[in-house]
């Protein structure tokens, strides 16, 4: 899988993930309300888990970022010296 397509992949994810635990969050609140203990608790179970996914996905984020500002420092690097040699520039 590709470096991109995987950023894609989790983007697509956190995005479900916060859909989800917005509106589960909504219905647990509704359950509480009413007084239905056992909906409650699942509506805070999945919540927390729809947490830990958009945690994690920003960690997946966070990570490609960085290597991928890390390649275009290399590439960055890679035309530098390759315009000074070219045009013979010493650097000090």
């Amino acid at each position: 899988m590709t470096d991109q397509r995987i950023i894609e992949t989790a983007s697509s994810v956190a995005s479900v993930s916060t859909k989800t635990t917005m509106g589960v969050s909504g219905a647990s609140l509704l359950a509480w309300v009413a007084n239905l203990d056992l909906l409650a608790l699942i509506g805070l179970a999945v919540g927390i888990g729809g947490f830990f996914i958009s945690l994690s996905s920003f960690f997946v984020n966070w990570y490609y970022k960085a290597k991928e500002n890390q390649r275009a420092e290399e590439l960055h690097r890679a035309e530098l010296k390759k315009l000074q040699e070219q045009f013979h520039v010493e650097q000090k």
